[in-house]
């Protein structure tokens, strides 16, 4: 029963979500859970105009060029987040930028 209630009430919101996106003259944010190719989806569907990363910005501060070149992206670390302590958002590794010519060429081969 209560499974039910959740998918019905997820359903309408969805619906929700799809009519105002339509209906106002605001642009949309949507946020949470997108990544390179969700992202594109959802921006494909004409409700939200702008995608935003949160999280993923986070521990990711290169996320454009990891999304360029297709590469694998860091996990956000929660307990880090907001703490005050000595580890947290500068700890995140970036790319290693001797590796773009040879991330470069994979995906130009993959093509």
């Amino acid at each position: 029963m209560l499974y039910k209630s959740l998918k019905r009430f997820l359903l309408n919101l969805k619906m929700f979500w799809k009519l105002f996106g339509k209906l106002t003259k605001h642009p949309i944010i949507a946020n949470g859970g997108y990544d390179s190719k969700t992202d594109e989806e959802e921006l494909e569907k004409g409700i939200a105009k702008i995608i935003s990363y949160g999280n993923l910005f986070l521990a990711n501060a290169d996320l454009p060029k990891r999304f360029e070149f297709n590469a694998e992206l860091n996990q956000a670390d929660r307990a880090t987040m907001l703490g005050g302590r000595e580890k947290g958002y500068t700890d995140y590794p970036f790319l290693d930028t001797n590796l773009y010519p040879l991330i470069l060429w994979t995906i130009i081969l993959k093509k």
